[in-house]
């Protein structure tokens, strides 16, 4: 298969970087310091399976890029700026694999392009890309899951499945992508809401009561806005998220965790802020995500996480 890779951060350099290293066409589409690193150094990924370096394409623009598959890989604060290159490829043929954190960026995909040009995505990898543009992998979980809206397993989800295992990644076709996206999205509005605002690991949060408690509520929430919008969410699709929770090792901080301590954007508008606005839309309760969720606003603006403290 073809891929472009939209973004060579910490998420889609590392798959990319897999796809590549199984001998699959990548082309990368970065911004331009991060296209000079790549012509420079290549790419370089280190991580507990083994560490690889090489050169790969890299381009600012899609510009002549014909690609089967897009892996849509930027955060989701900076998705806006990716619809010109989006909209070449879709219109050359390409289909878009989104891998971002939530789920709203799925319903404004859907609306631009229709179902057949978007496949459902998510993935499961701890990494970080480091200020010299190397991608390290911190643990063995390395999944992508991915399905069509109607659950059928096509011919391009069978292709999809054969290059990321080819590639080594945990590949996981799914036959109901929107409980996928939905069991993800619960768990990681409630693990970066937590520990972003406390900064403690998530098995601080999971051994005390009181935060446990918050943690769950936001679990339940999620769940029961997904319903609401008529996803199929499984009867212990709350306790199948907090047995997860509690399979991480204990100190593990969400990325968003990190990003507010280091000054850096969060996406608290697209994970927490889309939750409060969907339960509204739907008339369903979010007390607890509208609480966290004007926490870690304040947070933001006024970088609470590293500014003085009285």
């Amino acid at each position: 298969m073809r891929f472009a890779v939209i973004g060579a951060g910490a998420v889609g350099g590392y798959f990319g970087g897999r796809l590549v290293q199984a001998g699959q066409d990548v082309t990368f589409i970065v911004r331009s310091r991060r296209r000079r690193q790549l012509e420079d150094k290549g790419l370089v990924i280190q991580s507990p399976d083994g560490n690889w370096s090489g050169p790969v394409k890299a381009v600012e623009s899609a510009e002549g890029v014909d690609a089967d598959v897009v892996l849509l890989t930027v955060k989701a604060y900076d998705a806006e700026g990716v619809w010109s290159n989006l909209d070449s490829l879709v219109q050359r043929g390409a289909a878009v694999l989104p891998l971002l954190n939530g789920v709203r960026h799925m319903d404004i995909l859907r609306r631009r392009y229709g179902d057949d040009a978007v496949i459902g995505g998510l993935c499961h990898v701890e990494s970080y890309l480091d200020d010299d543009g190397v991608i390290h992998r911190s643990s063995r979980v390395q999944d992508i899951t991915f399905g069509e809206w109607s659950g059928v397993i096509t011919p391009r989800i069978e292709a999809l499945d054969e290059a990321f295992r080819r590639a080594g990644i945990g590949s996981h076709p799914s036959s109901d992508i929107e409980v996928a996206l939905w069991d993800k999205y619960a768990f990681i509005t409630a693990v970066s809401g937590t520990t972003a605002l406390t900064g403690a690991g998530i098995g601080v949060v999971l051994g005390h009561g009181s935060s446990r408690a918050v943690f769950q509520h936001l679990v339940e929430e999620a769940v029961t806005t997904a319903r609401a919008r008529g996803i199929s969410m499984p009867d212990d699709a709350v306790e199948t998220v907090m047995r997860r929770a509690e399979g991480f090792e204990p100190g593990m901080l969400a990325s968003m965790a990190k990003d507010l301590r280091a000054g850096r954007p969060v996406e608290i508008d697209h994970l927490q802020g889309a939750l409060v606005e969907m339960a509204r839309e739907y008339g369903v309760p979010a007390p607890v995500h509208e609480v966290v969720y004007g926490l870690l606003t304040a947070a933001v603006a006024g970088r609470l996480a590293g500014g003085d403290r009285a």
